[in-house]
């Protein structure tokens, strides 16, 4: 959420929220193979559902800027490539994450805190 003029929260675009989910996919990826997901992979898996994806429409997704996508058979295909029920990309309405993204979220959390523990006695101690 953004604060408007008066210092309300207003409600995120319909395109923001899906970047947002889109790239808690990619980072929870990211995170459980140790490398980044590429254009191309993306783009090969999803013509394995017979869905076809242009870079620019690929970024514009991520970024939340463009057009809303709403094709279903777009979005089931991101889904099914990262393992998570279609409806969370589907259904913006929900604020509940699938469990495998909220345990990456968390375990990547735990990590942070630990590290920063870990350089706060370094710090100390040296």
């Amino acid at each position: 959420m953004t604060a408007g003029p008066r210092g309300t929260p207003e409600p995120l675009s319909p395109q923001v929220a899906l970047a947002r989910r889109l790239n808690l996919l990619l980072d929870a990826a990211a995170e459980k193979r140790g490398e980044a997901v590429t254009f191309r992979e993306v783009k090969e898996k999803l013509a394995k559902h017979g869905v076809g994806m242009s870079r620019a429409r690929w970024f514009y997704m991520k970024d939340g800027t463009g057009a809303l996508v709403r094709d279903k058979r777009v979005l089931t295909a991101l889904c099914e490539m990262f393992d998570v029920d279609p409806s969370f990309l589907l259904d913006m309405d929900s604020d509940e994450l699938p469990e495998s993204i909220q345990a990456r979220l968390d375990f990547v959390k735990a990590l942070r805190a630990s590290r920063v523990q870990a350089f706060a006695l370094r710090v100390r101690v040296g």
